[in-house]
């Protein structure tokens, strides 16, 4: 193996960056291992998940009071209701496809507000008094 030359002339200087290289190495790997971990905590899998987090199945669906039978034919009846983590809420209509809605959930009018859905809320503990957790 060839020697790296010196970068002083003095050989403590040398012997001192030779330790501080790894030393640095380790407290920057210590440190992103960290942040990672942190942010694993706030927004990935090991985040708290909200309340209501969960799959519903829609067992009654009710339109302009009108209650609508569960047919696999109607492409606009939920079948099933997902509130998931960030504020998102995914309904599962019974042609397939998932819609996805950003969500706020407002305690004072028992509902959750989307600008393009409102969905009133049932009891404590239930998102609405037809859905129930699976």
């Amino acid at each position: 193996a060839v020697p790296h030359p010196a970068l002083f002339r003095r050989k403590w200087l040398n012997v001192s960056v030779s330790l501080l290289q790894p030393a640095l190495l380790l407290y920057l790997g210590g440190f992103w291992l960290h942040q990672s971990y942190q942010q694993y905590k706030q927004v990935g899998d090991g985040a708290p998940k909200p309340a209501l987090y969960g799959f519903y199945n829609v067992d009654e669906f009710v339109v302009d009071g009108q209650v609508r039978p569960p047919v696999f034919t109607d492409e606009t009846r939920w079948r099933r209701f997902t509130f998931e983590r960030y504020n998102l809420v995914g309904i599962v209509l019974a042609g397939g496809p998932v819609e996805r809605f950003k969500v706020k959930l407002d305690q004072s009018k028992k509902s959750l507000d989307s600008p393009k859905l409102t969905i009133p809320v049932g009891k404590p503990g239930l998102l609405l008094t037809s859905l129930h957790q699976t």
